[in-house]
Formats: structure tokens, C-alpha cells, sequence
């Protein structure tokens, strides 16, 4: 399982119950870990809001490991609106 697979899973189970992932049995957290990669499945064609915020992003940062980070968040935050 990969870290954001995981930490998706962890908000989500705590969102519901906080505090809950620490102490979930397995067939708890194996729920949660499928939402989380439903959900990553469901963000990974990008809409074309995100799209163009990570232009407006790119075009004000250009390149570098900082500035893909930054592109990234740009589209999440446009998909969190």
C-alpha cells in the first residue's frame, strides 16, 4: 500500500471517528483503505479547473521539485472548492 493510500485512509477513518485509525482492527482499516483508493481513482484525471490551475501555477513558478509541489496542491485545492 503507498503512503498516500495510507494517510487517505488514516483522515478518513479519524474524520469519522476521531482518533479511531490507532486503535482499528484490520477489517476497519481494510474499509478505509479502499475508499481511500476509490477516491484516488476518482482524482486521477484531473478536471479542467485543476488543469488550469496548475497552468496559472506553473507559468508563475516554473520548474523545480518546490514548484511541481506547489502545482499539486494548486489542483487539489481547485478540487476541494
Amino acid at each position: 500500500m503507498s503512503e498516500m493510500i495510507e494517510r487517505m485512509a488514516k483522515a478518513m477513518c479519524d474524520a469519522h471517528i476521531p482518533g479511531s485509525w490507532q486503535t482499528a482492527e484490520w477489517p476497519q482499516r481494510h474499509h478505509y483503505i479502499d475508499q481511500a483508493r476509490a477516491a484516488i481513482e476518482a482524482i486521477r484525471e484531473p478536471t479542467q479547473a485543476m488543469i488550469a490551475a496548475a497552468c496559472d501555477d506553473f507559468d508563475k513558478r516554473g520548474r523545480g521539485q518546490q514548484s511541481y509541489t506547489h502545482i499539486w496542491q494548486a489542483m487539489i485545492d481547485e478540487a476541494l472548492k
